[in-house]
């Protein structure tokens, strides 16, 4: 999925859609867009109001959002 998205990039401001779990805290495809020399990477992560607040810390997204 990152490479396909770094080879993208280069032409192009990219927008990628994936589940929160490849993006939570910077891990999975954000750590591997790094590697591989994307430096401008943000996520939005959609978060229930009425979901257990523990996992929302610094690191875990640039933005929450209420789910449509």
């Amino acid at each position: 999925m990152a490479s396909g998205i770094a080879s993208s990039v280069a032409e192009r401001q990219v927008v990628a859609l994936m589940g929160s779990g490849h993006l939570r805290f910077g891990h999975g495809v954000p750590h591997q867009l790094r590697d591989l020399g994307v430096q401008r990477i943000y996520s939005l992560i959609p978060w229930d109001a009425e979901e257990d607040c523990t996992d929302l810390r610094e690191g875990f997204a640039d933005a929450v959002a209420a789910p449509i």
